[in-house]
């Protein structure tokens, strides 16, 4: 007999903003040390402050979802 594991779809949630905010803290690191550098490649910061940019928004587009999805949440 072949069983089925199901997921709770917050376990899925979890797991991506965990992987978000690690992408977050790297980017970040990432930015702060290129800043640094004797002569920065100021191009490449760019580009890596908008994948910053970016992974925050989704960062907190799913924190919008934990939020309305937790019980008793007071969401008008």
């Amino acid at each position: 007999m072949t069983s089925i594991a199901i997921k709770h779809p917050l376990d899925d949630t979890s797991a991506m903003r965990e992987k978000v905010e690690n992408d977050i803290a790297f980017l970040t690191d990432k930015i702060d040390r290129m800043m640094h550098q004797s002569r920065p490649n100021q191009m490449l910061i760019e580009h890596y402050m908008e994948m910053l940019k970016s992974r925050q928004a989704v960062h907190n587009w799913l924190m919008d979802g934990v939020i309305q999805n937790t019980p008793n949440s007071n969401v008008a």
